[in-house]
């Protein structure tokens, strides 16, 4: 919800605009020619637009609409000369003026009122500003994450205004997001955090993005599991954490999984389309290379320090992986796609290194 949604609102105009919306919706599915009489609107329009508020809840929206107003009138949004060098911070000092004014409103709201105005629907729009995402945080964590994501937000936007994009604009990009889940999982209680990073994670969008999950029960399983790898990065979590997965997904849908988000599988798809290897044939040829990555890190691991070990059985690995490839789609598809992941692979690492520097 923006600052002037917050700061515009009359008594007046609210009642207004519920009555226009019940008309419209009304109208709105009604058959061309068809008497205005003739269908009723729904019955839950009809309460909204019928039911009249109750001196108390007329009480509060005065309130409510003279704050708003009186706060509007002593900030009004300014009107900076874009082309200006001092146009963002003009912007930016209304923002947090704006975001003072609110916490103003809703002190003088629970002083007026008592600390249930927090959850008032009367007052929602002030208290519960997200509630259409996040209706599972208390009105508490909703302002906090909600001027969490404001700062975000504003930081980006400076930040890009005063770097050159790049990889080592994109590694900030990246520290600032860790920063910002930090002072998410601080402001929020434990149960909160456990809800919202079952929506928000990155781990949570990528499995839900994926469609291979079948129930909540294998969906919480699986982000519990994906956020292992996150919080301990080295190879033998990584290969841990693949083989947990696999065991709880089966084969199929994990090579599906891992496909939905591992960039260089287009790279194998692209190339295999461009080889006239059929559409069936390419999870096939994804799910050997899959399978060879995971049996090196394994073979690193059981080798531990003896190199020439480890190195033996990659290369029975590689073999391996070459010959069943070629046997699927034929020898030169075979060397042109593995040659096209490969490529893509040391692009994705250089990108990587360049990025931490």
């Amino acid at each position: 919800m923006s600052a002037k949604s917050w700061l515009v609102a009359s008594l007046v105009a609210n009642v207004a605009l519920i009555g226009l919306i019940a008309f419209h919706l009304s109208q709105s599915d009604r058959p061309a020619g068809t008497a205005v009489g003739d269908t009723a609107p729904p019955p839950e329009m009809i309460h909204v637009a019928a039911r009249a508020p109750d001196a108390s809840e007329r009480d509060k929206m005065l309130a409510l609409s003279t704050l708003e107003t009186a706060a509007r009138a002593a900030n009004p949004p300014p009107r900076p000369e874009f082309w200006k060098s001092d146009a963002d911070a003009q912007i930016e000092a209304y923002r947090l003026k704006v975001e003072q004014q609110l916490d103003a409103m809703r002190q003088t709201l629970i002083a007026r009122y008592g600390v249930t105005a927090a959850e008032d629907p009367v007052f929602a729009r002030l208290f519960r500003p997200l509630d259409a995402r996040f209706p599972y945080l208390s009105s508490t964590s909703q302002l906090a994450l909600a001027k969490l994501q404001r700062a975000r937000a504003s930081g980006a936007a400076t930040a890009g205004s005063a770097s050159v994009p790049g990889l080592a604009e994109a590694a900030k990009a990246m520290e600032r997001e860790r920063e910002f889940n930090r002072a998410v999982r601080a402001a929020f209680t434990e149960a909160e955090y456990n809800a919202y990073r079952l929506r928000e994670s990155p781990s949570a969008r990528q499995l839900r993005a994926s469609g291979v999950v079948v129930s909540e029960q294998e969906f919480r399983a699986a982000v519990e599991t994906l956020e292992k790898m996150d919080s301990g990065r080295t190879a033998g979590g990584y290969l841990e954490v693949q083989q947990d997965l696999n065991k709880l997904l089966g084969p199929e849908r994990f090579v599906r999984f891992l496909a939905s988000r591992d960039p260089a599988f287009q790279t194998v798809r692209s190339t295999a389309v461009a080889q006239r290897v059929q559409e069936s044939q390419v999870l096939a040829v994804y799910e050997t290379i899959v399978t060879a990555q995971l049996s090196v890190l394994d073979a690193q691991r059981k080798a531990g320090a003896d190199r020439a070990e480890a190195a033996m059985l990659i290369r029975d690995i590689i073999s391996g992986r070459d010959a069943r490839i070629a046997s699927l789609v034929g020898e030169e598809p075979a060397r042109e796609i593995l040659k096209a992941y490969s490529n893509k692979l040391m692009s994705m690492n250089q990108r990587r290194d360049v990025a931490a520097l």
